[in-house]
């Protein structure tokens, strides 16, 4: 197997030298032939682009973005994947190795890390829940997808379904959004598989996010149905 992880990053300077540290280590241990990490940062208000430039190696290829988004990070740097798989996983690991390592394993056009598909003890503070909740009850009264974690910070997908599907135009957070609706609606073959999750609370930017969602939802909705 030969592997593109792609790190969508904001603000990270504290943090993403120690999760690269990690996720090459586990790789390491992987059945891989190869694999490369893609650091797509968005332009910061700390020294994040000073740090992944002295990450970058023949590994950890970092890419400097001066838009921000969470959704032009992923583009970005599936765009620039090397390899047809590509794995998705959010700058602060919130999901444990046992789960990437299960995922790593799945054979789909698209595999989720999914924290609702099987009860499994998830370290996520209430008000998120509570939130999470209501945004996946709101999306599904609009949109066609059928799969129970519909945010998941976790992915692997086949850089290939992006010739069957185009990029989500959304540029934040509801790209993943986007993403299964497009892929539901061209049937690919997608899966969740269980996994564990560990999120510290953030109030703030929570309430921040709630917004820009729901309207980025009725954006989708109105852009395809």
């Amino acid at each position: 197997m030969r592997l593109s992880v792609v790190i969508p990053t904001i603000n990270s300077a504290s943090k993403i030298e120690h999760t690269v540290q990690m996720l090459t280590h586990f790789l390491r241990k992987q059945h891989l032939e190869r694999f490369e990490i893609i650091l797509a940062a968005q332009t910061s208000d700390d020294s994040t682009f000073e740090v992944i430039k002295h990450l970058a190696s023949q590994r950890v290829k970092p890419l400097y973005l001066k838009k921000r988004g969470k959704g032009i990070g992923l583009t970005a740097g599936i765009q620039h994947a090397q390899y047809e798989n590509v794995l998705l996983v959010d700058d602060d690991l919130p999901y444990s190795l046992e789960s990437m390592e299960r995922l790593l394993k799945a054979d789909a056009d698209v595999a989720i890390a999914s924290r609702y598909v099987k009860k499994m003890k998830q370290n996520i503070p209430l008000i998120r829940k509570i939130v999470s909740a209501c945004y996946i009850g709101f999306v599904k009264t609009l949109l066609p997808i059928k799969q129970h974690d519909i945010q998941a910070g976790m992915k692997l997908l086949k850089k290939s379904v992006f010739e069957r599907i185009p990029y989500p135009k959304e540029t934040g957070y509801v790209w993943d959004t986007e993403f299964l609706t497009l892929a539901n609606r061209k049937h690919l073959h997608i899966i969740e598989v269980p996994a564990t999750c560990k999120q510290k609370p953030n109030q703030l930017s929570m309430s921040n996010a709630v917004l820009p969602m729901v309207w980025g939802v009725l954006r989708v909705w109105l852009r395809y149905f």
